[in-house]
């Protein structure tokens, strides 16, 4: 490996990071080590997802990449971040919980705040989305009286 791919590598991270994946894709496909590193690897599956809705085998690299390095909230802030894209937001939210338990890692603390929280069901023997449940939880809202 040579330092002028390693900084590609780094580089390509950098721009997915800032939301530039065009860019971060076309730095991490043409870099020929990828796969040696775990990291690179995680943004590598976020870039495919993100611009070519490959979101299977995004998610497939970042659970490679997780493997080899367990360790890592960063990998699992692009697991979170596709599962995001791909609309399976429980999922998300487990990855990124995982991550946060890892590493005090900022960005998946603001991406879990923005995504924000559920409130507990009304009537909690009874399914989430029951119709009875979300029209009680609507109107308990409404009225004010529902705020935990």
């Amino acid at each position: 490996m040579t330092i002028l791919n390693f900084k590609q590598i780094l580089e390509g991270i950098k721009e997915t990071k800032q939301g530039n994946t065009l860019r971060g894709l076309k730095l991490l496909s043409s870099s020929v080590n990828v796969s040696s590193f775990p990291e690179a690897k995680a943004w590598y599956g976020y870039c495919l997802a993100r611009e070519n809705n490959k979101f299977r085998q995004g998610i497939s690299l970042c659970n490679e990449a997780r493997q080899k390095d367990p360790c890592s909230s960063d990998i699992c802030l692009a697991l979170g971040r596709i599962y995001l894209l791909a609309g399976i937001r429980k999922s998300a939210v487990s990855a990124l919980q995982i991550g946060l338990r890892l590493d005090d890692n900022p960005e998946i603390s603001r991406l879990l705040n923005s995504i924000g929280t559920r409130k507990p069901p009304v009537f909690r023997f009874l399914d989430r989305n029951s119709k009875v449940n979300v029209a009680s939880g609507r109107l308990l809202s409404k009225v004010g009286i529902r705020k935990v």
